[in-house]
């Protein structure tokens, strides 16, 4: 089998239930009770931690094609539909390529193979779906492939195209690789393309800042960022910028460590990087404090707190003119 990527080091599961990923379609008539139960529970995990919003922030950071823009997949379970579908739509955040959407479900054969059926999703209508089995990988992960031969694309021009779609599944993780070929010449119509994209988790937060000792603070109009590496301009209550941005990305200073939250402030003008905040990659708050500027984030889906009034500045840290 060709895979499209190399193999990566994932993610690991909070739990293994997504080994074996499947919904109700493709429809299995195993009789055998444990199976079924199987299937079900690990319908209820996959409905509850796939969908959400992911990009691909972090390869673009670290991958040497400078090429590859940043791309955004969202997953939805598709609305009104008892059977589970999920509604996959990604948009590149340049705005140089259309955005796609696919239909994702995902299922049980009769002998207890894992299955998922995709399909291309236009103008409302669902195009023809193609099948690959699945299989547990490294960190409990789920892997599957098509062959050209088995995912055939129609076209005008009449040639005989083949899709090779390989997917990698895992909690805070999808990988997902693309080549296109012709089948009669056996050769590749299209360069390969391997997407990495990470859950985004949403931080809403609360910004200050003094022009000099003696000033009034100006707070910023309240924010959210997510951990993908959003940035986002500070803006005061009439609409004027504060002078500086926020960042917050997810990432790793070396292999050998995990992961870190970090909370970056930047000058607005200069573009320059000129504080920082760490936190564990699980962190539900982190925030900044200057004295003359602070900044405070908490995890979105945690009940948040009332915003709070900066404190004085405390001697030694002079206010940023």
């Amino acid at each position: 089998m060709t895979h499209l990527f190399r193999p990566i080091t994932l993610l690991l599961l909070a739990s293994a239930a997504l080994a074996g990923c499947v919904s109700s379609a493709p429809r299995s008539t195993t009789t055998d009770p444990s199976v079924r139960d199987g299937v079900a529970a690990v319908l209820q995990s996959l409905q509850r931690n796939l969908p959400g919003s992911y990009n691909n922030h972090l390869q673009t950071r670290t991958d040497s094609d400078e090429s590859q823009s940043v791309a955004h997949l969202r997953l939805l379970i598709e609305p009104g539909d008892s059977n589970g579908r999920f509604l996959v739509t990604q948009n590149d955040v340049s705005g140089k390529l259309p955005a796609r959407q696919y239909v994702w479900q995902f299922g049980a054969s009769e002998d207890g193979r894992l299955l998922m059926e995709f399909a291309p999703r236009i103008h409302g209508e669902i195009g023809r779906a193609c099948r690959l089995e699945l299989l547990p990988t490294q960190g409990n992960a789920i892997h599957g492939s098509t062959q050209a031969e088995q995912c055939l694309i129609p076209n005008e021009e009449g040639l005989q195209l083949g899709l090779m779609k390989e997917y990698l599944l895992a909690p805070g993780s999808i990988e997902i690789g693309e080549r296109l070929v012709d089948l009669q010449q056996q050769s590749a119509v299209s360069s390969d393309t391997r997407l990495r994209f990470r859950r985004e988790r949403s931080y809403s937060g609360w910004a200050g800042r003094k022009l000099d000792s003696d000033s009034e603070w100006r707070l910023a109009q309240p924010f959210t960022l997510h951990n993908q590496g959003d940035r986002i301009a500070l803006i005061d209550q009439l609409e004027q910028p504060l002078g500086y941005h926020l960042q917050l990305m997810q990432m790793r200073y070396r292999e050998d460590q995990p992961e870190i939250l970090r909370l970056a402030l930047i000058d607005s003008n200069s573009n320059e990087q000129i504080a920082f905040a760490f936190a564990d990659s699980n962190a539900s708050q982190i925030g900044l404090h200057l004295g003359w500027l602070q900044v405070g984030l908490q995890l979105a889906a945690l009940t948040p707190e009332p915003v709070p009034v900066p404190v004085q500045a405390s001697p030694g840290n002079s206010p940023q003119r």
